[in-house]
């Protein structure tokens, strides 16, 4: 007689359900997956279980979990970018760099995931033309495209182009009004405003319109921190 029982999950199904465990910070159920994954075989394994001891904040456990894999033969895209990104954390920007480079050699690569990281691991040391000339100009992904809006944003706003944050936000901000709201590939409308408030009041200092905007990004995320940051510092002034 045929069972009628659910089948064993495939390897796919199993990463997906541990991703969505990370997202939900469920991480001990994502790391039981991870091992699950690890006894088939599957190189998403060592991905999982780097990115549970990430959302720990143990980046150097992260990074030894992915040299691990690469040393057992789990060489694909993903799991080197996830060790670049560990290493800039970590704030090794050569091994980083290094990792990156090695990552575009990869098999079935987007290439602009990798510009994408390896522009924010130059940020964080500082190098922020160098960062901003990493920004992928046109991302096939249209999970990627509002990413790189924001991170070219806050870049600008590093460099001091406050002229050029405010016509890039205007005209997010148009596309995301014409488009209904919140849709893939357009960034978060509430980022939007807080790096147009940034421009406003850290750049030109313009309380009034900052103020108005650090508003706009409250509205459409109340929980934004630093918006209610920009807000006390004009109310306090």
């Amino acid at each position: 007689m045929f069972s009628l029982g659910r089948s064993p999950k495939s390897p796919n199904e199993l990463y997906q359900q541990a991703r969505t465990f990370i997202d939900q910070g469920k991480l001990e159920a994502a790391l039981k997956l991870a091992q699950q994954l690890r006894d088939m075989e599957f190189t998403g394994a060592y991905e999982i279980e780097a990115m549970v001891y990430r959302a720990r904040r143990n980046f150097e456990r992260a990074a030894e979990v992915l040299e691990d894999g690469l040393a057992d033969g789990a060489y694909v895209w993903p799991n080197l970018l996830l060790l670049g990104s560990t290493y800039s954390d970590l704030g090794r920007l050569n091994d980083a760099m290094d990792i990156y480079d090695q990552t575009l050699q990869c098999p079935g690569v987007d290439a602009d995931w990798v510009h994408y990281n390896r522009a924010i691991a130059l940020g964080h040391v500082d190098m922020i033309e160098d960062a901003l000339a990493a920004c992928p100009s046109d991302p096939g992904d249209p999970q990627l495209t509002g990413l790189v809006d924001i991170l070219r944003l806050g870049l600008l706003n590093e460099l001091g182009r406050q002229p050029k944050v405010i016509e890039l936000a205007e005209f997010l901000l148009e596309e995301i009004e014409s488009s209904g709201g919140e849709v893939e590939g357009l960034p978060p409308r509430a980022e939007v405003h807080y790096q147009y408030a940034w421009a406003l009041w850290y750049g030109m200092k313009e309380p009034g319109p900052a103020r108005k905007q650090a508003a706009l990004a409250l509205r459409y995320d109340p929980k934004h921190k630093d918006a209610q940051v920009i807000i006390d510092e004009i109310d306090n002034e």
